[in-house]
C-alpha cells in the first residue's frame, strides 16, 4: 500500500509541478503580450504627436506663406500707385510745358504787332 500511495503522491507532485509550469507559462505570455501592447501603444503616440508637430509647423509655414503673400500685394500696389502718380506727374508738366510755349507764343507775337 505504500507503494500506491507513494505513487499516488509522486503523481500529485508531478500534476502540481506541470500546472504551475502552464500558470508560469501563462503568465510569462501574458506578460510578453502587454509589453507588445505597451510598445504598440507608445510607438502610435510617438506618430500621432510627430503628426501634430508636422501639421503645427505646415501651419506655421502657411502663415509665414500668407504674410510674404500680403507683404508682394501691397508692394505692387504701393508700385502701381508710383506709376500713377509718375504718369500724372509727367501730364501735368507736359501741361505747364504747352502752357509756357503757348505764353511765349503769344508774347511774340504781341512783340511782333507791336512793332
Amino acid at each position: 500500500k505504500t507503494e500506491g500511495t507513494d505513487a499516488s503522491v509522486d503523481q500529485n507532485a508531478k500534476l502540481s509541478a506541470q500546472k504551475a509550469e502552464a500558470t508560469a507559462r501563462a503568465l510569462l505570455s501574458a506578460r510578453v503580450e502587454m509589453e507588445a501592447k505597451a510598445r504598440v501603444a507608445l510607438a502610435e503616440a510617438a506618430a500621432q504627436a510627430a503628426a501634430a508637430e508636422a501639421e503645427a509647423l505646415l501651419a506655421e509655414q502657411e502663415a509665414e506663406a500668407a504674410k510674404e503673400a500680403e507683404a508682394l500685394a501691397v508692394a505692387a500696389a504701393a508700385e502701381r500707385d508710383a506709376k500713377i502718380s509718375a504718369q500724372k506727374s509727367e501730364v501735368v508738366s507736359r501741361a505747364l510745358l504747352k502752357t509756357r510755349l503757348d505764353m511765349e507764343t503769344k508774347a511774340k507775337m504781341a512783340a511782333a504787332a507791336a512793332i
